[in-house]
C-alpha cells in the first residue's frame, strides 16, 4: 500500500512540475537513508557502494538509489582523479554498475545511466563499455516506451551524447539505430493530417505511430553524431532520418540545425557521394502542387497554416550556405534554383505569396505587406522607417545608428555581403528578373505591387553588390518599359508570333555553371546572332518608340499574334504603375541612409551643426524677388505679421487648433526683424507657445509620439529665444526652465517616479520624453549652456542619470546632450559611464559607438575624448560592457585617424584572449605602432605564434563569425551562445574578415620586409599550390595558407608577392575546381581580399573575374570605363588611371574602392549581356543632399548609349566610341512624377 502512494505521488509530481524535479527529489530523500563518510579512503567508500549495488536480495529500491546517488557524489568529488585513486580494475567498476541496467525498476535503471555519464572520462571507458555489451543495454532503454520510463530514457540519452562528445569514433551502431527509429516514428504533418482523417471516419489502425514527445531531443542527438562520426550516421540511416525531420520540427532554429548537419555532409566529396543527399525535395513544397492540393486534403493552404516556417527557413539556410548554393544553384538541373523561379509563372497565389516573402527575407528586405497600395509598401520597406527596435524601451538611438548609419569599415571584406552577391547573381542567371516581370502584369495586384518593390531593390542591389560585367537586365528591364507603352513586351512588337505562354524557366539556358566554376570559352567564340538576340528585341522596341510602325501596323501585329487588346490595357496599365512605383523607390532610396528619429537627427546635427539662422537677402531672393536692400526688412516685417495671424495663436485658444506649420515659419526664418518683442501681439504669441511648452500645464506631454510638429515649433522656438537679445525672452527661457527643473526634481524626491509628470510610462510613450529633446538642443549652443547651468537643469539631470533605477532617463540623458565642446556634458556622460547600474554603463558604451559613424574627424579633441571614454570602458568589470567597448573601438581602428588615437592610449587589451589579441595585430599596420610593439618583442614572438598555432586559429574564428553571421543561432552581446528556443528570425549580421598578422604587416615597408623574411611564410604559398585537401588536417592546413594569403594581397606589395611567386592562379584554380566545397568558399572570400587593391583587381581581371570597383560609403558611383578597355578582351588590364576609380583621399594605401565579390565570367550567351552601373549623384554618408556626379561624357551623349552592348558585336561597336553602362538611377522613370504624366507622354509617342 505504501508502494501504491509512492506512485501517486509520483503522478502528481509528474503532472505538476515535471519528471526530472520529481527524480531530483526522490534523491534528495533516499540520499538522507544512508551514511557514507566521503572522508574515507575512496576504495572503502568504493567498495561499500558496490557491494549495495550488486545486493540482489534484502535491499529496497530506495536503498539502491541512495547508493547511486552517493556514487555520483563520489565521483563528482575526485572527477577526473576517480580512476587514478582507486586500487580495483576498471572494467570490474563498470560490470558492477551494469547490473543496475538490468534492474526491474526504471528509476534503478536511470540511477544507474547516470552514474555511467559520471564514469566515462576517456576514449578507453567506452572501449569498455562496448566489450561489456552496454550499447544493447542503452538502446533498450532509448527505445523503451513505457508509462513511467521518461526519467531512464533522459539519462539513456544523456549517456547517449556523453560518449559520443567522449569518443565519437567509438559510438556503437545498436545505440545509433535505436535513435534512428525512435526518431523516424514521429509524425510528419502528413500523417497527423491522416490521423486526423481516419479518426473522423471511425477507422482503426493497428501500425498507428505514437508520437513521442521525446523526439526532438533524439533528432538533436541524431544531428551531433551526423558532425561527429560520418560513417556511423550514413551508415545507419541517417539521411533519410533527417529529411523525415525537416517535416517533423516546428521551430525554425532546429529546422536550421537539421539541415545544417546535412549540409556538411555536402562539404566533402567522399561523404557526399556515400550519402547521396538530394535536397531538391525542399523547392518540392514551393513546386508539387498536384500532390499537395489532391492526395492530401487540407494542405491547398499549407503556405499560410502552421507548416509553413519548416520549409521557409529550409530554403533560406539553405541558400545562406556555400554548399547549399552550389548543391541548389545548379544552372544545369532543373530541379533547383530555376524550377523555384518558375513557380512565379503558375497562377497560384499561395505559392506566389510564399516564394516572394522568402526572396524578401533572403535579400535582407523586410516581409512585405499584402496590400495593393504601392505606398504602404514604400514606406515598409524604406531603411529609414521607424522600426520597433528603435523605441526608448528597446534599444532607442544606439540601435538606431547601428541599424541606419554606415560602418567606419568602409573598404573592409564583409563576407556577408559576398554571399548576398553570390545569391543575387545566382538569382538573375536563373531569369528571375523575367519572372517577377510576369507577375507584375498578371492579374493579381496584391502579388504584383509586392513584386515590383522587390524588382527593385533587386536592381539597386544589382547595382550596388555586383560588377557591372556581372549584371545584366535584358530582355527584362525593357520588356517592362514595353508593356508600359504598348501592353506587351518587346517580342510582340516584331512580326515574330508572340509565344502564347511564358518561356519555359527549366529549358537549357547559357548560365554559367556555379557548382563547377570552371571557365567557359573565350567571347570571340559566341555566335553572332547569340550576341546580339538581346540587343535586336530593344533595338525592335526603341524603333517602335520612333513611330516607325504605324497604329496599322502594330493592330495587324496584335491580330496575327492572338494577344487580346483588353489584357494589353491592363498589362499596359500595371506597369505603368510598376514604373512609377520603381522611380518613387529609387528616389527614396537616394536620399538614403537618413535618420528614423528627431533624436538620431540632432546626434548628427551637434557633430555638424547646420546653418541657425538665413539673412535677409537671402530669405528674399529664395522668394525670387529682387528689391534694394533697405525695403527688404520692412516686407519680411509684413510678412511676418501676416504668418502669425494665419498661425491662429492669438485668436484660437486650443493650442493644438493652431497652424504649427505657419508657427515654425515664423521661427525658421530668424532675420531680424521677424519678431519684435518691443510689439504687443508678438511678445503674447511668443508667451502663449511658451505656456503650451511648459511641462506643467500637461499639454505638450500629453500629445503621442506621431505629433512631432509640436516638439519640431518647439525646438525652433528655443533657438528663436537663445538668438534673442531682448530680456522678455531671457525670462521666457528661464520660465521654461525652471518649470522643467522641478519636474524633473519630482523623480528623485516623489515616493514612486510613476506618480511624477516625467513617469517611465509618460516618457516611453508621449512626447513627454522630447523635454529632455529640448535639453539637449539647448546644450549645444553657448548661451544655451549657461541658462541650463544657471536653472539647475544640468545638476538635476546628473542626479537623475546617478540615482534613478529606471534606464529610460539615462537612454535619454546620453542620446541627448551635446558633447562636442562642453567640459559639464561631458562630465555627466563620464559619470554615467562608471555608474552603479549596468545597464546605464552599457548604453553608454553603445552611444559611444554610433558617436564613432558620425564626422568626429571635423573636431580632434571630440575624436580623442571618445576614443578615450571607450578605452576607459576596457576596464569595466562586466564583460558585457567591456566586450562593447572592445567592439566599438575594433570598428574605429578602420579609420586612419581613430587608429591613431587608440595607439596613442596604449590599452591594456591582451586580457581579452583572442579577441583582444586581434584588435592589438591592427596597432602593426601603423608605423607608430609598430614601433612601440616592436620594441617589446611582440612581433616576433606573434610571428612564431602565428607559423606554429595562430593560423588555424584564425580559421577556427572566421568560421565561427560567418556561421555567427549567417545562421539563426546569434552569440548575445557578451559572446555567449543561448539556446534555441526562440522562433524570432533575426536579420542576417555583418561578418568583417578579421584582422591578420600577415595583413598588418604588409601595410608599410619596414613590416613587409619582416614578413618576407620569414620562412613559412613561403611553406604557406606552397600549400596553396599543392591544393591537398583530402583529409581534414589538410584541409585545414590549406584554409590557413589561403587566408595568409589573402590578407597579405590587401596590399599593394602583398600582391606583388603573391604574383610574384605563382599563388594568385593556384588560388582561383581551387576557387573554380576544388574538390571541397568549404575550401571552395574560402578561397572565393580570398580572391575578395586580393581584390581589395588595383593591382589585385587588374590581376584577377585576367583569370576572368571581375569586382566592383568602390567603397562601401559610395552610395550611388559614377563608373565610366575608357574606351581601350571597352575593346580588349577581358584578360587585358583595364585602365585604373580614371579618377573617378581612384582610390578616396581619405583611404589607406593599401586598400582601394572594392568591398565586394568578384565573379568569374563565362560565355555570355544571350543571358549575358553586360550591363551595370552607370554615372549618378554621389550622396555624402549619411545626409541626404544631392551632390553632382562627373564624368566625361556629356548628358546627351550618355542618354544616347544607353543599349545593352556587346564588346565582339563590330556593329555596335562602329557606332560606339564610349560605352555608358547604364544602371536604373539614369531611367526615365526617375523623372515621372505620376502615372498620369506617363500616360500623357505615351499618348503622344501614340
Amino acid at each position: 500500500m505504501a508502494f501504491s502512494n509512492y506512485l501517486m505521488k509520483g503522478r502528481r509530481s509528474l503532472r505538476n512540475t515535471g519528471y526530472r524535479y520529481r527524480y531530483r527529489q526522490t534523491q534528495e530523500n533516499d540520499e538522507d537513508s544512508v551514511n557514507i563518510d566521503f572522508t574515507k579512503d575512496v576504495n572503502l567508500i568504493t567498495y561499500e557502494i558496490l557491494k549495495a549495488v550488486c545486493q540482489k536480495q534484502d535491499i529496497s529500491e530506495e536503498k539502491q538509489l541512495a547508493y547511486l546517488n552517493a556514487f555520483v557524489k563520489l565521483l563528482v568529488q575526485y572527477d577526473k582523479d576517480y580512476f587514478g585513486k582507486i586500487s580495483y580494475c576498471v572494467e570490474d567498476i563498470f560490470i558492477c554498475v551494469r547490473i543496475t541496467l538490468l534492474n526491474d525498476s526504471s528509476l534503478v535503471r536511470a540511477a544507474g545511466l547516470r552514474v555511467l555519464r559520471y564514469m566515462i572520462k576517456s576514449e578507453q571507458h567506452v572501449a569498455i563499455m562496448n566489450k561489456l555489451q552496454y550499447p544493447a543495454l542503452i538502446a533498450r532503454s532509448l527505445d523503451l516506451i513505457l508509462v513511467r520510463n521518461d526519467s531512464e530514457r533522459v539519462q539513456a540519452l544523456r549517456l547517449t551524447r556523453s560518449i559520443l562528445i567522449v569518443a565519437p569514433a567509438l559510438f556503437h551502431t545498436a545505440i545509433a539505430r535505436s535513435l534512428m527509429c525512435v526518431a523516424l516514428a514521429s509524425k510528419t504533418p502528413a500523417e497527423v493530417e491522416d490521423d486526423k482523417t481516419r479518426r473522423d471516419r471511425k477507422e482503426e489502425d493497428d501500425e498507428e505511430k505514437v508520437n513521442d514527445r521525446m523526439s526532438r531531443a533524439f533528432i538533436a542527438v541524431i544531428t551531433e553524431l551526423c558532425v561527429l562520426n560520418r560513417d556511423i550516421f550514413i551508415n545507419t540511416g541517417g539521411v533519410r532520418v533527417l529529411m523525415h525531420s525537416l517535416q517533423v520540427v516546428r521551430p525554425g532554429r532546429m529546422t536550421e540545425s537539421i539541415l545544417g548537419a546535412l549540409l556538411h555532409l555536402l562539404n566533402s566529396p567522399h561523404t557526399r557521394a556515400q550519402a547521396n543527399v538530394d535536397l531538391q525535395f525542399i523547392a518540392a513544397s514551393f513546386t508539387d502542387l498536384p500532390c499537395l492540393e489532391t492526395s492530401r486534403p487540407g494542405w491547398g493552404n499549407m503556405y499560410g497554416s502552421e507548416y509553413r516556417p519548416w520549409y521557409h527557413v529550409a530554403l533560406l539556410s539553405l541558400l545562406r550556405s556555400v554548399p547549399g548554393v552550389l548543391h541548389f544553384c545548379h544552372p544545369g538541373d532543373p530541379l533547383s534554383l530555376k524550377s523555384l523561379v518558375s513557380t512565379l509563372y503558375l497562377n497560384n497565389l499561395p505559392v506566389r505569396k510564399a516564394l516572394l516573402g522568402v526572396l524578401h527575407e533572403l535579400l535582407g528586405l523586410p516581409t512585405p505587406e499584402w496590400t495593393d497600395e504601392f505606398s504602404v509598401l514604400l514606406s515598409a520597406v524604406d531603411p529609414a522607417r521607424f522600426q520597433e527596435e528603435f523605441k526608448l524601451s528597446e534599444g532607442f538611438v544606439a540601435r538606431e545608428g547601428r541599424t541606419i548609419l554606415p560602418s567606419v569599415s568602409k573598404a573592409r571584406v564583409d563576407i556577408t555581403e559576398l554571399h548576398l552577391s553570390l545569391v543575387l547573381y545566382c538569382l538573375l542567371e536563373a531569369n528571375l528578373l523575367e519572372a517577377l516581370i510576369y507577375v507584375i502584369v498578371s492579374e493579381d495586384t496584391l502579388i504584383s505591387v509586392s513584386a515590383t518593390i522587390l524588382l527593385g531593390h533587386i536592381l539597386y542591389l544589382a547595382h550596388r553588390q555586383l560588377p557591372p560585367e556581372c549584371v545584366n537586365l535584358s530582355p527584362a528591364v525593357p520588356n517592362l518599359v514595353s508593356y508600359a507603352v504598348r501592353g506587351r513586351p518587346a517580342l510582340a512588337l516584331s512580326n515574330r508570333p508572340h509565344p502564347p505562354s511564358p518561356p519555359s524557366p527549366t529549358g537549357p539556358g547559357s548560365l554559367v555553371s556555379v557548382t563547377d566554376l570552371t571557365r567557359g570559352p573565350d567571347l570571340t567564340t559566341l555566335s553572332t546572332s547569340s550576341k546580339n538576340q538581346a540587343v535586336q528585341s530593344v533595338l525592335e522596341m526603341l524603333s517602335d518608340f520612333s513611330q516607325d510602325k504605324t497604329k496599322r501596323d502594330v493592330d495587324e501585329i496584335l491580330n496575327s499574334n492572338h494577344v487580346e487588346e483588353e489584357f494589353c490595357a491592363r498589362s499596359q496599365q500595371r506597369a505603368l504603375s510598376a514604373v512609377t512605383a520603381l522611380s518613387q523607390l529609387h528616389k527614396m532610396l537616394r536620399r538614403r541612409p537618413a535618420p528614423a528619429s528627431i533624436f538620431l537627427d540632432t546626434v548628427l546635427s551637434h557633430v555638424e551643426p547646420r546653418p541657425s539662422s538665413q539673412e535677409s537677402e537671402t530669405i528674399v531672393r529664395v522668394k525670387g524677388k529682387s528689391l534694394p536692400k533697405h525695403k527688404i526688412p520692412n516686407i519680411l516685417a509684413k510678412e511676418s505679421e501676416e504668418a502669425i495671424k494665419d498661425s491662429g495663436v492669438l485668436t484660437v485658444k486650443d493650442a493644438f487648433a493652431w497652424n504649427w506649420e505657419a508657427i515654425r515659419a515664423v521661427f525658421k526664418t530668424r532675420a531680424a526683424p521677424i519678431v519684435r518683442l518691443e510689439d504687443s501681439s508678438h511678445k503674447l504669441f511668443l508667451k502663449k507657445i511658451v505656456h503650451f511648452l511648459l511641462p506643467s500645464n500637461n499639454q505638450l506631454s500629453r500629445c503621442d509620439l506621431s505629433s512631432n510638429i509640436y516638439s519640431m515649433a518647439g525646438i525652433d522656438l528655443l533657438k528663436f529665444l537663445l538668438d534673442c537679445e531682448h530680456t522678455d525672452a531671457t525670462k521666457l527661457l528661464e520660465e521654461f526652465l525652471y518649470d522643467l527643473h522641478d519636474q524633473l526634481e519630482q523623480i528623485l524626491t516623489s515616493e514612486s517616479a510613476h506618480d511624477t509628470l516625467l513617469s517611465p510610462k509618460n516618457v516611453s510613450n508621449t512626447l513627454s520624453q522630447h523635454y529632455f529633446l529640448f535639453i539637449g538642443i539647448l546644450s549645444s549652443r553657448t548661451q544655451g549652456l549657461k541658462a541650463l547651468e544657471s536653472t539647475g537643469v544640468l545638476d538635476i539631470l546628473n542626479r537623475v542619470a546617478l540615482q534613478s533605477k529606471h534606464d529610460c532617463y539615462v537612454k535619454l540623458i546620453v542620446s541627448c546632450l551635446d558633447y562636442s565642446s562642453s567640459t559639464v556634458t561631458r562630465l555627466i556622460l563620464s559619470n554615467i559611464l562608471t555608474s552603479e547600474q549596468v545597464t546605464s554603463r552599457h548604453y553608454a558604451t553603445q552611444f559611444l559607438s554610433i558617436l564613432l559613424r558620425t564626422r568626429l574627424d571635423t573636431s580632434p579633441s571630440y575624436l580623442e575624448w571618445v576614443i578615450e571614454s571607450l578605452v576607459n570602458q576596457l576596464q569595466d568589470e562586466k564583460k558585457l560592457v567591456a566586450l562593447s567597448a572592445l567592439n566599438s573601438l575594433d570598428e574605429a581602428c578602420d579609420n586612419e585617424r581613430y587608429l591613431e588615437a587608440v595607439i596613442a592610449l596604449r590599452p591594456s587589451l591582451l586580457k581579452f584572449q583572442d579577441k583582444g589579441l586581434l584588435l592589438l595585430i591592427r596597432f602593426l599596420s601603423s608605423p607608430s605602432g609598430f614601433s612601440y610593439l616592436n620594441e617589446a618583442s611582440f612581433v616576433s614572438n606573434q610571428l612564431d605564434r602565428w607559423a606554429n598555432h595562430f593560423n588555424y586559429r584564425y580559421v577556427q574564428l572566421m568560421e565561427a563569425d560567418i556561421h555567427d553571421a549567417l545562421t539563426l543561432h546569434r552569440r548575445t552581446e557578451d559572446g555567449q551562445y543561448t539556446r534555441r528556443l526562440s522562433s524570432a528570425r533575426p536579420p542576417v549580421g555583418a561578418a568583417f574578415v578579421l584582422p591578420h598578422l600577415y595583413g598588418m604587416l604588409a601595410r608599410h615597408e619596414q613590416g613587409f620586409n619582416m614578413l618576407r623574411s620569414q620562412q613559412h611564410v613561403y611553406i604557406l604559398f606552397q600549400r596553396i599550390t599543392a591544393g591537398r585537401c583530402s583529409t581534414d588536417d589538410q584541409i585545414l592546413e590549406l584554409k590557413a595558407a589561403l587566408w595568409a594569403a589573402g590578407n597579405l594581397a590587401t596590399s599593394p606589395a602583398g600582391v606583388g608577392l603573391l604574383s610574384e611567386q605563382g599563388v594568385v592562379p593556384a588560388v582561383v584554380r581551387l576557387t573554380e575546381c576544388c574538390p571541397v566545397y568549404s575550401v571552395r568558399s574560402t578561397g572565393f572570400y580570398v580572391m575578395a581580399l586580393i581584390a581589395s587593391t588595383q593591382q589585385g583587381t587588374s590581376l584577377l581581371q585576367q583569370y576572368g573575374w571581375m569586382s566592383v570597383r568602390r567603397n562601401r560609403h559610395d552610395q550611388w558611383p559614377a563608373l565610366v570605363p575608357s574606351s581601350s578597355t571597352l575593346l580588349s578582351p577581358p584578360g587585358l588590364t583595364p585602365d585604373y588611371n580614371d579618377p573617378l576609380l581612384a582610390p578616396s583621399s581619405e583611404e589607406s594605401s593599401e586598400s582601394s574602392d572594392h568591398v565586394t565579390p568578384l565573379f568569374f565570367m563565362g560565355p555570355p550567351g544571350p543571358a549575358g549581356t553586360e550591363a551595370g552601373p552607370g554615372p549618378g549623384s554621389q550622396l555624402p554618408w549619411y545626409r541626404g543632399r544631392e551632390r553632382a556626379g562627373g564624368g566625361s561624357v556629356g548628358s546627351g551623349e550618355r542618354r544616347s548609349l544607353t543599349l545593352p552592348h556587346k564588346s565582339s558585336a563590330p556593329n555596335m561597336m562602329s557606332l560606339m566610341g564610349v560605352q555608358h553602362v547604364r544602371s536604373y538611377s539614369e531611367s526615365k522613370a526617375e523623372q515621372w512624377e505620376n502615372q498620369s504624366q506617363v500616360a500623357d507622354e505615351l499618348s503622344g509617342i501614340r
